[in-house]
């Protein structure tokens, strides 16, 4: 596994023609300029009070109701294989099988939720599940059995519907095979590759959750009707759920089967506007809000907002198409590989270690060509800090300064020169127009090659549910800003790269897939030495900074802030997200 040098290609498979082009928003070019760093500007649309004239409001929601503002209320499925599960899960419509375990600490087993009890076979072959007895689904649908968690489970895993494009596809798709009905309270599921993470990342709430939905409901309405309605078995009944405007949801009228909710009503608005958000943080027509830009958060918390600190969102961005995997990592079937478009700068051709070395060296100049430690100052109001490659961050204890890279602008433009390209070329990079953060770390960076390196750079800017569907495909060739599954904390023996592989085929992907990188998952998901995985890890570290697939920008705090007037405490401990929400604690 040495860093710098790749695997021997083997023999690609007949490349398939490029995808037709879908229609798109027109794409923002970056023009040339001063040098200075570009930032957008975004119009408001409601223009806050000065924060110094504002006391910390008494709410306005009725009492019993909390409401919540957001950046993008996403679709409402009920239907894992049409994209449900995620949301409900999040918001307490739904369940999952486990509570994260606290990412900090490194255990890799979360706390028993509908599992009540699990047993692994002793070759690693396959999990059974004990499932909790006497839970109810909504709307007297009945109690939950074995045959609703197999269904659910299936229903999501692209091995079993392949289908499927639940937010969970890509890692139900890399571990698990079709699950089976024991008996009424038990579940078996078959590995298709033991992971250590399978209930931390697969079967947990905090992650992309798969919730359990119902056989009955499926019987007596049909699967159309589900796509519309869900019905889970959460503490909340969904009363609304429209897309890009609003979910309401009510307490169950009947004792839950592990926790009541605290309060009668929750309302979650989108509203795309921070300046929105902010002010009706300030008025108390919002009780809280996760979605806030972190310059906003300090004179919050100065006028006595509370804050719930999640952890935190690693921003990189990822070199797409660069698919350098010929046959599947588990199943060793031959792969398809639309976005390998070597005519691009920054993809490699596989099969030519001179092409490969010169996309190299693009990618190495690109990811010096931008300063980490300014993007933090202005991007993050200081809060975040700097990160460099992706999966390793450089708050972990085991992070070594050898993977670190500098902001170069001359060294940049001489591995540009060296590459061939003295000139520059004209690059797209996606942003994401609904989350803000990453469309404006993509015009920022944009900017960056444009005066470092006098690059052509057209930012792209559209919704992200427009964009993944050539990321489950392997049909992206354009850079884009993800997180790749990145979250923070995360215990550094944890296999890496289960999205810049082949492994999660059939489900969301970073649009990379390297050999090496699939084996040394595959290796370290069956590694019991954590001593071992680690160093496993290092090597994928140095592979990940040599070859800059994954290149790092910042790590973005994540939080939730709150008004006291409204909640007395939401504890979300354990879960990198905006969840857990039975532990919503009302102020009156």
């Amino acid at each position: 596994m040495a860093p710098t040098a790749m695997p021997a290609p083997t023999a690609a498979p007949a490349m398939n023609p490029a995808p037709a082009a879908t229609a798109r928003p027109a794409a923002t070019a970056v023009p040339s300029g001063s040098g200075q760093l570009v930032l957008p500007t975004p119009t408001p649309t409601a223009t806050p009070l000065p924060f110094e004239q504002i006391d910390l409001p008494q709410p306005k929601s009725p009492r019993g109701t909390i409401t919540i503002v957001v950046q993008d209320v996403g679709p409402g499925i009920g239907l894992h294989r049409a994209q449900g599960g995620e949301g409900p899960v999040r918001w307490g419509a739904m369940e999952g099988m486990f509570r994260n375990a606290d990412l900090g600490s490194g255990p890799v087993f979360g706390e028993p939720w509908l599992v009540k009890e699990w047993r692994l076979a002793a070759d690693l072959s396959s999990v059974d599940l004990t499932l909790e007895q006497g839970v109810q689904f909504h709307d007297g649908f009945g109690e939950m059995t074995a045959a609703d968690v197999v269904y659910s489970l299936n229903d999501a895993n692209p091995n079993v519907t392949p289908t499927s494009i639940h937010a969970q596809a890509g890692d139900l798709a890399a571990m698990f095979g079709e699950a089976v009905q024991i008996d009424t309270y038990t579940v078996q599921i078959p590995f298709t590759r033991f992971d250590i993470r399978w209930q931390s990342v697969a079967l947990s709430q905090g992650f992309q959750p798969t919730g359990v939905q119902s056989t009955a409901v499926r019987d007596q309405m049909g699967e159309d009707w589900m796509r519309d309605n869900i019905v889970g078995t959460g503490h909340f009944e969904v009363e609304e759920w429209t897309q890009d405007s609003r979910i309401v949801l009510t307490k169950v009228p009947y004792d839950h089967w592990r926790k009541n909710a605290q309060i009668d009503r929750l309302v979650v608005l989108d509203i795309p506007d921070p300046t929105v958000r902010l002010a009706q943080m300030k008025t108390g027509e919002a009780d809280a809000v996760p979605d806030l830009q972190l310059k906003d958060a300090p004179p919050l918390l100065a006028a006595g907002f509370k804050r719930q600190n999640l952890g935190g969102s690693e921003l990189n961005i990822a070199w797409a198409g660069n698919l350098w995997e010929t046959v599947h990592a588990v199943t060793g079937e031959p792969l398809t590989r639309g976005g390998l478009q070597v005519e691009k700068p920054w993809i490699g051709d596989p099969d030519d270690p001179a092409d490969m070395e010169q996309a190299r060296l693009v990618r190495t100049a690109l990811s010096e060509a931008y300063d980490r430690e300014e993007l933090v100052d202005v991007l993050t109001d200081g809060q975040g800090w700097p990160l460099y490659i992706g999966k390793f961050n450089p708050r972990m204890p085991q992070w070594d300064n050898k993977w670190s890279m500098p902001y170069d602008p001359a060294g940049a433009r001489q591995k540009l020169a060296q590459a061939g390209y003295p000139d520059g070329f004209q690059i797209e990079i996606f942003g994401q127009s609904n989350t803000l953060i990453r469309q404006q770390t993509a015009e920022a960076i944009a900017s960056y090659w444009n005066q470092n390196l006098g690059l052509d750079v057209i930012v792209q800017s559209f919704h992200y549910r427009v964009f993944r569907p050539s990321i489950v495909g392997r049909e992206a060739s354009i850079p884009f800003m993800n997180s790749c599954d990145g979250p923070f904390p995360v215990p550094w023996d944890w296999p890496k790269g289960l999205t810049l592989s082949s492994v999660s085929r059939g489900g969301f992907s970073c649009a990379l897939e390297a050999p090496i990188v699939a084996q040394a998952y595959v290796q370290g998901n069956l590694e019991p030495d954590v001593q071992k995985r680690v160093e496993l890890n290092n090597q994928v570290a140095d592979f990940f900074h040599h070859w800059r697939t994954l290149t790092g920008v910042f790590t973005i705090p994540t939080q939730i802030i709150y008004n006291p007037n409204a909640i007395q405490s939401w504890n979300n401990d354990g879960n990198n997200c905006t969840c857990e929400t039975q532990n919503i604690v009302p102020a009156r």
